[in-house]
């Protein structure tokens, strides 16, 4: 094979194994999580972002020394190092200059940077949801009447 059609052959597997997400934007955060994390299962890859599924590295002794890592294991260590590299490429490239901001002091870990976006956008919605139920229920519950009455009417009519 001629470094030309490498490139190509190699061009084609990393498109193949590419994870594509749509670009956040804030305001939309709760449907781009739905959105993303269907992806992320689809790619094998969500427990890693959630966290459920740690690295199966084994950690050093006192010593700084790994204990010995079987053919098995080993294999098991480089499948999680690679879906974890993909999702953490996916979720840094559908950033905008803004969020990765953000997100920097993290970058390295996809698990850390899915738990930072939800703080930062998450815990903001969650925040404002219940600021408006809770501040001013009084309009809501106008407002839920007048449509549920409108609604009745309208029904009633057929």
């Amino acid at each position: 094979m001629n470094e030309k059609q490498n490139t190509i052959a190699n061009n084609a597997i990393h498109k193949e194994k590419t994870i594509t997400l749509n670009k956040l934007v804030p305001a939309d955060y709760r449907m781009w999580v739905v959105e993303a994390e269907a992806t992320f299962g689809v790619h094998e890859c969500l427990d890693i972002v959630h966290g459920t599924e740690q690295n199966p590295t084994p950690a050093a002794d006192a010593n700084g020394i790994l204990p010995a890592i079987n053919v098995a294991l080993r294999n098991r260590i480089n499948d999680w190092n690679h879906r974890h590299a993909r999702a953490r490429e996916a979720l840094l490239k559908r950033l905008e200059p803004a969020e990765m901001i953000n997100i920097y002091g993290v970058r390295e870990n996809a698990t850390a940077i899915w738990k930072r976006l939800y703080e930062e956008y998450g815990q903001v919605l969650e925040r404002t949801l219940n600021f408006t139920l809770f501040a001013k229920p009084k309009k809501l519950l106008d407002q839920f009447s007048m449509k549920t009455s409108f609604y009745r009417i309208l029904l009633s009519k057929f």
